[in-house]
């Protein structure tokens, strides 16, 4: 996630629009949804010493909230992606963006689908679990470019440019952040099942470890002198919002999260809502786009011109395909399989299905949210 546009905010006073070009929807809920919310979160959740006496509540919360926030939020990807994707592969895309759609759009999940085929045909349950280490190698990856892109997004907003030498030092500091969490993770997570299906952990050497923990503290340090200059010395000042998405996504989505059984329950949640903020953002302006007759503009019109209708119609969409690929798809074909006598867990569908869509995700995402994509041009920074 790399980009974001401009909000037109309702006026109570004159019935007319003011566009407040500075947030996405406003300074508090910016803060609220780009991450502040996980830090309230995160730190009610340290007050009960001990994780095990509510875990149980905790999960079954997070299970509720991740079908209303977290599955939609992956079913928006498809929805945004898939979209008029004929137009996309076609011609008139730039090349270094077409062949990016035709491998994320249709070569991954067709090699996906071939692996756990070959999986599933030679009857090993192992690969499985390695799949579920790549997926949670490259969750940390998402979950850094995405607060990379979050601190783009709020710069564009305030207006508040970053250089092209500390646009790279803020992306290697995010690459720095996921190397050193993964291998953390591997740690800290070695005993780790999905839907009984058990993750095959990497163990690294200490030199390793130190080496990437060194790394990532030298890129952080960096970092902290370039914030600094730009507060006290260049006078450029920092996007507020997008520096506290940035340092959340690194640091406590990444890492801070492995040392609490809650966080890891509660963190997809926002992430997932920070993702949402700007997908909200792009299919609004879609949809006012779109509302220039019909219902839609009637609509619109009697709700301060937001076009209400086609965004709802939007997200529940999306509810829909979130819970049917997380859970009716995959309990059919637990129903139809037999393949527990062949040493599998009984919930390895599950399992194969969640990993499926969160990879399939990120590469998704790597393609639609990049620089130059003309999509984010028009329907984000179109009133910018």
């Amino acid at each position: 996630m790399t980009t974001a546009s401009a909000v037109s905010v309702p006026s109570a006073s004159s019935g007319t629009n003011i566009q407040d070009k500075r947030y996405l929807f406003g300074p508090v809920i910016d803060f609220l949804g780009l991450g502040g919310a996980s830090l309230i979160a995160l730190l009610i959740l340290t007050a009960f010493t001990n994780p095990g006496d509510i875990q149980a509540d905790v999960t079954f919360a997070a299970i509720l909230i991740a079908n209303v926030i977290n599955h939609p939020h992956f079913a928006h990807s498809y929805q945004i992606f898939y979209r008029d994707f004929g137009r996309k592969i076609g011609k008139e895309t730039p090349a270094f963006l077409r062949y990016r759609y035709w491998f994320a759009g249709i070569i991954a999940p067709i090699c996906i689908a071939i692996f756990y085929a070959a999986t599933l045909a030679f009857g090993d349950v192992s690969w499985i679990g390695y799949s579920i280490n790549v997926m949670l190698f490259l969750v940390g990856w998402h979950y850094v470019k995405q607060g990379y892109g979050m601190l783009s997004v709020d710069s564009v907003l305030k207006k508040k440019f970053f250089t092209e030498s500390e646009k790279k030092l803020l992306i290697w500091n995010a690459y720095a952040t996921w190397a050193f969490s993964y291998i953390y993770s591997n740690e800290k997570i070695a005993e780790y099942k999905l839907f009984g299906v058990e993750k095959y952990a990497f163990i690294f050497p200490d030199y390793i470890y130190n080496i990437t923990f060194a790394v990532m503290a030298a890129f952080f340090a960096l970092t902290a002198v370039m914030f600094g200059r730009r507060l006290l010395l260049g006078g450029k000042g920092l996007p507020v919002n997008g520096v506290m998405a940035y340092l959340v996504s690194l640091y406590i989505w990444t890492i801070v999260s492995r040392v609490n059984p809650l966080f890891l329950l509660v963190i997809p949640a926002f992430h997932s809502l920070q993702y949402m903020m700007v997908t909200t953002r792009f299919q609004l302006n879609v949809e006012t786009e779109k509302a220039g007759n019909g219902y839609k503009a009637f609509l619109s019109r009697i709700i301060s011109n937001i076009p209400v209708a086609g965004l709802v119609q939007f997200y529940l969409i999306g509810a829909v395909l979130g819970f049917a690929a997380f859970w009716a798809f995959p309990f059919v074909v637990t129903l139809v399989s037999d393949l527990e006598t062949a040493g599998y867990p009984a919930l390895w569908a599950f399992a194969v299905f969640w990993v499926f869509i969160n990879v399939h995700h990120y590469l998704l995402d790597n393609v639609m949210w990049r620089k130059g994509n003309p999509d984010v041009a028009k329907h984000l920074f179109a009133h910018q």
